[in-house]
């Protein structure tokens, strides 16, 4: 499921907003740009919280109705409104009066704009929700007291148990399923470097070589099993009382198919440099059965290769500065300097950070058929590797059927997408 456009009233009690995204088959690309606090990077995160954990975000935010038009002619409708009525909040967190009581409600409409689930946040369904899902309080950070609510509130922006028992509650378990259909990636516009609160010293980009590592490393021990037992029926497919004689033109085309995959698995690490043996007429039936047996190993990496082959094709446009970069499932990948010598990753420039960060979550982390969500995509990057941004977005897009939504500021992307260009300040000023 895919997004059609997104009403926002009152945002921040400052913005109005109707946003019609680009969602047709040939062009899903939108750009949002503005004055910076106009709200860009919210209307993405608004899009991304929409999941059963990230809920809670529309509790805290700031809005008197969003609605989210979706691809299949239903729609989400988030109310919040306020009481004038005064409460005592008797939990464990406070006793002070509220002046208003908030209630954030959810709507999901089908076409004909009835109601197809609902969901609800207010403080007696909150107050039970975090006595029955076994929350704890009173929390000391270096030595001082946070305010309790405050780190409620941000444990509760994660929690998806919180979120269920609440669906549960209500009888509308069907709401939090209907939100698995929005499937968002999104990458943030700090993505080089770790967030404030993380202790793990080890940087993104490291991250990165260490999840590929990883990833190429078990993809490799399956493609040794899945091997062996290919090896093991060799002997049963080759024992025949009719062993036809292979063409040499049939030979011939499976023979170069299967070399093509054996280069590119080699080319990564991810095989031997097996030879393929010519066409002798009187053994074709056994040697044609050893080449498809070797087909068959190399169909285990699945897509793989292709994943692999477009994150190094563009890697190589960006031209890195007298470097090189290679692929193991030994390694994950290794930087390589112009005279041999092997570069900590930690060490590329932030801008070089940036794109392999960049490209890695776009190709390997990005599900197809989902909504991309970037913010501010131009940081660290030169204004060439900038005017080239979409067209790398775009290649990936159509191959993964993606919809893709930028927030930025980069004067060099709107001018290259300018047809596809929002400007909240010129939307809210209309």
């Amino acid at each position: 499921m895919q997004f059609k456009y997104i009403h926002i009233r009152n945002l921040f009690g400052l913005y109005n907003y109707n946003i019609e995204f680009f969602h047709e088959d040939e062009n899903k690309l939108t750009i949002l740009t503005g004055p910076n606090g106009y709200g860009k990077t919210t209307v993405l995160t608004i899009l991304d919280c929409l999941s059963a954990e990230s809920l809670y975000y529309f509790y805290l935010l700031k809005y008197e109705m969003i609605e989210i038009g979706l691809s299949d002619g239903t729609c989400l409708l988030i109310d919040q409104t306020f009481s004038d009525e005064k409460v005592e909040n008797k939990d464990r967190v406070s006793d002070t009066k509220q002046a208003s009581v908030k209630e954030v409600r959810f709507s999901w409409l089908n076409k004909d704009g009835t109601t197809l689930c609902h969901f609800l946040y207010n403080d007696d369904v909150i107050r039970e929700a975090r006595r029955n899902v076994g929350y704890h309080y009173g929390f000391i950070l270096d030595g001082w007291e946070e305010d309790e609510n405050k780190i409620e509130d941000k444990n509760l922006l994660k929690n998806k148990r919180f979120n269920e028992y609440i669906a549960h509650k209500m009888g509308q378990d069907i709401f939090l399923m209907q939100l698995e259909s929005l499937r968002t990636k999104f990458i943030h516009a700090n993505r080089i470097y770790n967030e404030a609160n993380e202790e793990n010293n080890v940087l993104p980009i490291q991250k990165i070589r260490q999840k590929l590592q990883k990833e190429l490393s078990l993809a490799y021990q399956n493609y040794l099993q899945q091997s062996q037992r290919i090896d093991s029926q060799f002997i049963k497919r080759v024992i025949s009382k009719d062993k036809s004689v292979i063409s040499e033109e049939a030979y011939n085309q499976l023979a170069q198919k299967v070399a093509r995959k054996r280069d590119e698995l080699f080319y990564f690490r991810l095989t031997d440099n097996i030879a393929i043996p010519a066409y002798d007429k009187e053994d074709s039936f056994i040697l044609y059965n050893y080449i498809k047996g070797l087909g068959e190993k190399y169909a285990n990496y699945g897509n793989w290769t292709e994943k692999l082959n477009l994150f190094n094709k563009l890697l190589k446009t960006k031209r890195f500065a007298q470097k090189n970069i290679t692929f193991s499932p030994q390694h994950g990948f290794q930087i390589i300097s112009a005279n041999g010598d092997i570069l900590d990753e930690s060490l590329l420039s932030s801008g070089e950070q940036n794109e392999i960060i960049l490209l890695f979550l776009l190709i390997f982390e990005v599900s197809d058929n989902s909504v991309l969500l970037i913010d501010e995509p131009e940081n660290s990057l030169h204004v060439v590797w900038q005017q080239n941004f979409l067209d790398d977005i775009l290649e990936i897009a159509r191959i993964k059927n993606l919809q893709v939504i930028v927030s930025t500021h980069s004067i060099s992307i709107v001018s290259r997408g300018q047809e596809n260009a929002i400007d909240l300040y010129y939307l809210q000023n209309k």
